[in-house]
């Protein structure tokens, strides 16, 4: 299925090469980052541009959730922002197609602390100026990418099936309990 109608999505030039880097030297993040780029060919955890749909313009920004799980970084934080002011400048309704597995700790704490205040305050500047955004939910949608823009919106839409959405994943909860 297609969101945008037909040869109607332009990424952004500006944002294109925006791509995760290895700040804190984290043993494996690399390959990571290389395994997701080669297996989905794109370079960056959210695609973001103008695209129609239905004949009316918006702006998109959807995550790519086989890069290292879409997991909320300053690349996608960044990204995500621009999208927004874009939407903000044009007056034009920011889609967002949430899905990520948190925030990337690869990145440490300091990201997670950068970029959901730059979501929040970019979505607050549409909110402001009475643009439409609209959250489309899918499974997963937890931590970093959820609280950040994946659970707020004007509108929001929870894909058929998508059962996987919070705050803390499968994982994390075993951890702490210790037990599966």
């Amino acid at each position: 299925r297609r969101i945008a109608d037909s040869d109607s999505f332009r990424e952004f030039e500006e944002t294109i090469q925006y791509c995760s880097l290895d700040q804190l030297g984290f043993p494996h993040y690399e390959q990571a980052l290389e395994r997701g780029t080669t297996e989905t060919g794109l370079q960056s955890g959210l695609i973001t541009g103008t695209a129609k749909i239905a004949g009316h313009d918006t702006v998109l920004a959807i995550n790519n959730f086989g890069l290292v799980g879409s997991s909320l970084c300053d690349e996608i934080g960044e990204k995500f922002r621009q999208a927004a002011r874009h939407a903000l400048e044009t007056k034009t309704p920011l889609i967002a197609v949430a899905m990520g597995g948190g925030a990337r700790m690869q990145e440490g704490t300091p990201s997670m602390h950068r970029n959901i205040p730059k979501a929040q305050h970019a979505l607050n500047e549409l909110e402001d100026a009475n643009v439409a955004y609209i959250a489309v939910v899918c499974d997963p949608t937890l931590g970093g990418t959820a609280i950040s823009y994946g659970l707020r919106g004007d509108y929001m839409i929870v894909v058929k099936g998508s059962a996987n959405i919070g705050f803390s994943g499968k994982r994390v909860v075993e951890q702490f309990q210790q037990r599966k």
